[in-house]
């Protein structure tokens, strides 16, 4: 099955989501949010990741992906058009919760498409990271250049609209099979022990973007002073490099079946990057950025590839919703720890302990040779 029309509605979904997120703040202290009032909106985003992220993936395996991603659309440009609308912090809260409900509809979705349409897995989940992530640097570029010429409310209206003509090519997207299976299936590999093990590292590696989330864009406008522009610039450019790093290793995993190394070559390159980008140089700094992308890129692909192999393609949605829920919940409780501890000892502390915890969960499966118990226990998954 071709993937092609999945990875260019990923691409213009990451693009959309990004053109204005990174910027939100911005909006939200002009409606006259406090910090707590602005905190509580991202962490209820990212939470609704968490409560919805299983059930997205149940009704994927059991029901209609093409529908859910339609809702999840309808969800997202309806979040969009409320914020440039409404400015009181109820109604944006109840349009948040919307917004995140839909994000991830949309995300667990086609997702889930690609992983039951498998073939060259390497080059095919890393071409839809690659999609993800050439659209979120552009989207951030274009972005922080188009908020600098015309209204926020202008941009977001704009975001809006788009998300509602995505429907229209949502229509266009391949039908795939469903099967028919109790729930109580989804429990099998999450009670061994090497399921585990491989969750903990991951959970890690989850932290840091909650580091990010409450502190990127203070981090740098309090060390280096950037404006908008120039902050798209920063976050924009690596992010990027990341689509084409996650393009060259899937490509690289199928010709050379090196997940191991690779995997733990993602890890360290994405602590070290993170945990570096304190260098008190603005061009030094966003080179150890670029290479946290990286290692963002080489074990996102590699966990993915990871994930289907040990999952059934019958189930593989709602299973690998309960993974990205572990990670999401490394998200949130990186934002509660990381954003008090950035306002009282600086915003770039955040990125130096999560930059170690990740190095931390490249030694925890290195030291527990997860892979390799993995690799033993293939004969378990019935694709």
């Amino acid at each position: 099955m071709s993937l092609t029309l999945v990875r260019a509605i990923n691409f213009l979904r990451s693009f959309l989501l990004n053109f204005t997120s990174f910027y939100l703040p911005l909006l939200f202290v002009n409606y006259g949010f406090s910090g707590l009032e602005i905190g509580i909106l991202f962490s209820v985003f990212t939470v609704m990741g968490i409560l919805t992220s299983f059930p997205a993936g149940v009704l994927n395996d059991k029901l209609s992906i093409k529908g859910t991603i339609i809702i999840g659309f309808l969800a997202s440009g309806f979040y969009f058009y409320g914020v440039a609308t409404f400015n009181s912090f109820a109604t944006i809260l109840l349009l948040t919760v919307i917004g995140g409900f839909g994000s991830t509809l949309i995300d667990t979705s086609l997702s889930s498409i690609v992983y039951k349409s498998l073939e060259k897995k390497g080059r095919e989940l890393g071409d839809y990271q690659a999609s993800a992530g050439f659209g979120a640097g552009i989207g951030i570029i274009i972005g922080g250049a188009l908020l600098a010429l015309i209204l926020f409310k202008s941009v977001l209206i704009i975001t809006a609209v788009s998300f509602f003509l995505l429907i229209v090519v949502a229509l266009f997207l391949p039908k795939i099979r469903f099967a028919k299976f109790p729930v109580r299936e989804y429990t099998v590999h999450f009670k061994k022990k090497y399921m585990i093990l491989l969750l903990i590292p991951l959970f890690l590696f989850g932290l840091h973007w909650g580091a990010e989330s409450t502190s990127y864009s203070l981090f740098l406008k309090e060390s280096f002073n950037l404006d908008l522009f120039e902050m798209g610039l920063y976050m924009g450019i690596p992010i990027i490099i990341l689509g084409f790093a996650a393009y060259y290793v899937g490509r690289y995993i199928d010709r050379s079946n090196s997940i191991r190394k690779t995997f733990y070559i993602g890890l360290l390159l994405s602590g070290v990057g993170h945990a570096l980008m304190l260098v008190p140089n603005v061009y030094a700094s966003c080179s150890f950025r670029i290479i946290h992308e990286i290692g963002d890129a080489f074990t996102a692909v590699t966990y993915t590839v990871i994930l289907s192999e040990i999952f059934s393609k019958k189930n593989i949605a709602g299973n690998v919703s309960i993974v990205s829920t572990i990670m999401i919940t490394g998200s949130v409780i990186g934002s509660l720890v990381f954003g008090p501890l950035g306002e009282a000892y600086g915003y770039g502390l955040p990125f130096l302990i999560s930059g170690i915890l990740t190095i931390v969960a490249a030694v925890i499966l290195y030291k527990f040779k997860i892979l390799d118990k993995i690799e033993e226990r293939k004969s378990d998954v019935g694709n």
